[in-house]
């Protein structure tokens, strides 16, 4: 299995490296999408884990997400192997917190005096020893399961809860107030 630009959709777009390995780069600007990630990859699933107890722990102890902060996940293939051993495609994880340095804080005048202000920590493993490609999808595959059964179960108790809210006021309206026919009978 080769991960390259499908031909039938090339066509459409001017595309001058046909033979090129396909990357994909994602760039979160909110500090909440990236919280979600990680959250995702050390809880995600209740069957196993793609992130190791070291990485765990280094995510655990940096203190926040700050600017650079880096998820990478890099995919390596080994020609060696079989086309159809699961081990051709190697997924390493990466994880850096981000910048050091608060520039913002520090007094304008000295800014440009302060060298590690641009400095980041370095990118740290935090994924499994030999994870594959197929551990990978699978572990995705399995928290989106997980995550719309969660979603059925939330309609579900909102349905419910909105059934029960109507089934209250219609013993509260039937309650104090007598029924049109009751009314039209004391009248007359």
């Amino acid at each position: 299995m080769r991960y390259m630009i499908n031909m039938e959709y090339s066509d459409d777009h001017h595309i001058n490296t046909h033979w090129r390995r396909i990357r994909t780069r994602l760039y979160f600007t909110s500090e909440s999408h990236l919280h979600t990630l990680l959250n995702v990859l050390r809880f995600g699933d209740a069957h196993g884990c793609i992130i190791s107890a070291k990485g765990r722990e280094r995510i655990s102890l940096s203190p926040e997400l700050c600017y650079l902060t880096q998820v990478v996940m890099r995919l390596f293939e080994d020609n060696n192997k079989d086309v159809n051993d699961p081990k051709r495609f190697r997924i390493e994880i990466l994880f850096s917190p981000g910048a050091t340095a608060t520039p913002l804080h520090m007094a304008e005048n000295d800014r440009d005096l302060e060298e590690t202000r641009n400095e980041t920590e370095p990118l740290y493993s935090i994924g499994m020893d030999d994870l594959t490609c197929n551990q990978v999808e699978d572990f995705f595959t399995r928290v989106i399961e997980q995550g719309k059964a969660g979603d059925d179960d939330d309609l579900k108790t909102a349905k419910s809860s909105s059934d029960d809210k109507s089934k209250k006021k219609k013993k509260k309206d039937t309650a104090g107030n007598p029924s049109p026919e009751k009314k039209t009978a004391e009248i007359n």
